[in-house]
């Protein structure tokens, strides 16, 4: 399972009512990918096709506000901001099974999987709560670079992806035992790269933003 590569922006209205401190109102939009892949193959020959493969994408789009202290000194600015957002135009496959394989020899049962696999994409919740740390830096006058980092807030929510995988192999002691565990968490975090421009007016300025995820 891995988080892919996404794009966002944002614009925020700020207004500095003291020279090293500020506060800002936003909002941004801003898209999820998320896939998760796997495939088991031939306990004996991995040559031949594959004993079971799944692939489950996941995509999203989000929109919401967020409001947010600063923090100013020289070229250096930092934010801690609150932010929510609501998801749409989600896409997603569901799936819940349950299957088994077994291979015999001369000796008996050599090998055995069994397979327990529940995709419920639908119970991802629809809003979100993020706590936002920012960090910027001045490479021209109205023109910025920024590091930020993102992190939902919300409670917990029921797993949207587990699968475990059981039984014994040729290489394992012939009695059940779990071969593989993997679970999602219901949880959206992210590191962002990118650069800002600030149109000033005054002590008001708004603030354009795009940002590679």
């Amino acid at each position: 399972g891995r988080g892919k590569i996404t794009q966002s922006a944002s614009a925020y209205f700020t207004y500095w009512p003291f020279t090293s401190f500020g506060i800002s109102l936003g909002v941004g939009i801003r898209n999820f990918r998320s896939q998760i892949d796997y495939i088991i193959p031939d306990p004996f020959v991995e040559s031949v096709e594959s004993v079971m493969e799944g692939s489950y994408p996941f995509t999203a789009k989000a929109l919401g506000p967020s409001l947010s202290v600063l923090f100013r000194k020289d070229k250096w600015r930092a934010r801690v901001g609150l932010g929510t957002i609501e998801l749409y135009d989600q896409e997603y496959m569901s799936n819940a099974s349950h299957s088994g394989q077994g291979w015999i020899s001369s000796e008996g049962l050599i090998a055995y999987l069994n397979v327990e696999e529940n995709a419920y994409w639908h119970t991802v919740p629809d809003a979100y709560a993020f706590l936002q740390f920012e960090g910027q830096y001045n490479i021209f006058d109205n023109v910025y670079v920024k590091c930020s980092f993102e992190t939902t807030v919300s409670g917990q929510y029921p797993y949207p992806y587990t699968l475990v995988i059981s039984g014994f192999t040729p290489d394992t002691p012939p009695q059940p035992q779990v071969l593989n565990d993997y679970t999602m968490k219901n949880t959206l975090t992210s590191f962002s790269f990118g650069v800002g421009y600030v149109l000033g007016f005054g002590k008001y300025h708004r603030v354009r933003t795009e940002d590679k995820m």
